[in-house]
This record gives structure tokens, sequence and C-alpha cells, in this order.
């Protein structure tokens, strides 16, 4: 489509899984050769108007990244480009809190893979996406009904489908009852809402 694409990878280990090599082939078989950027590399230059694809981690990341990986991340973040991330942005944990913003990237958006992930709705961790989608990418529907969820995203298909339409002129009784139990002296907000 005429688009200027530039592939970069971040070197930063030796070891190439079988997957990669194959992609490295497509890249290059479509004229595409990536460069690749390692500890002493300079950082690319970011037009304002461009978009970054964002994959240089995925939900694997155990660790903080390396100190010239955080700042490859502060480039991209500090550009004005958009950035795009695939499956979650890169340093962002599964399961914790990174220690410093600056080591995960900032995403304007992320395509995510099969099912949203845990982390792009809480406070701590969901600053770092502006707004996400997923896309299905044809695991087991088996698999996943038979998973057991750390929890459930409750949607407004969901919800429809317990919902009883109110007669205008019914009873506040009839439709059964609920009990709310929360808040604490002094912070009964959330109960009454």
């Amino acid at each position: 489509n005429g688009i200027d694409v530039k592939v970069y990878v971040v070197n930063f280990s030796d070891s190439r899984s079988k997957d990669f090599l194959i992609n490295l082939d497509r890249l290059k078989n479509n004229g595409v050769w990536p460069v690749f950027l390692s500890e002493l590399s300079e950082l690319p230059e970011i037009a304002p108007q461009a978009i970054v694809v964002d994959a240089i981690f995925g939900i694997g990341l155990s660790r903080p990244p390396s100190s010239w990986v955080v700042k490859l991340i502060n480039h991209i973040n500090q550009s004005k480009a958009f950035v795009l991330s695939i499956d979650v942005p890169s340093g962002l944990f599964m399961d914790k809190v990174p220690q410093e913003s600056s080591m995960v990237i900032h995403a304007n958006h992320v395509i995510s893979f099969q099912t949203p992930k845990l982390v792009f709705f809480l406070p701590e961790t969901g600053i770092f996406l502006n707004s996400w989608e997923v896309v299905d990418i044809g695991l087991s529907p088996q698999f996943l009904q038979q998973a057991i969820p750390q929890a459930e995203l409750v949607t407004k298909r969901l919800i429809l489908s317990h919902y009883q339409p109110r007669n205008k002129f019914s009873h506040k009784g009839t439709y059964g009852h609920s009990l709310i139990v929360g808040g604490s002296y002094g912070k009964i907000g959330a109960v009454i809402l």
C-alpha cells in the first residue's frame, strides 16, 4: 500500500526460535531487512506521523527489562507517534505492577489475543493503554470453557440475558430483593448508590 515499513529487532538475546527464523525469512522475502538493535545501537528516529507497532515483549515477561531496553521504551513513549501494542504493552507484567512506569510502553491502542487481560482493567496497570480490542486467534473453545478464570468480564450482553423489564406501575418488591454489604462508617456512598 505504499507504506514505508521499517522493522527493528530488539536483540536482547542471541537465541532464536524456529518461529523467529521463519518470520525473519518472510520479511526478507518481502524486501524488508530488519535492523538489529543492541545496547550499543543509536535509537531509531521516530517521526510524529509514524505508527509504532510494539511487539518487543509478550505476556511471558517475568523480570524488568534491561536498562538499554528501558531507554528504547522511553524513546518510544516520548515520541509523538501512535503506538499500537500487540497483545499487551511491552514491559507490562501480567501478575504485578511494574516498579517504574518508564519500564512500560504507553500504548494508544492494544490488539490482544483471544481474551482481554486482567491488567487492562486495574487502575495501576490499565493506565498503560488508552483502548484495546480482542481478536480471535483460533484457540480451542473447549479449552477456554474448561479453564478456571482469575476473573470474569461482565458485559452488557451478559447483563441483558438477566434483565427483567419493569412494568411502569409495578411495586419494587415484585422483582425480588438484593442484599448489599459494603462500606464502613463515613464511607457508604457507593453502597447508597
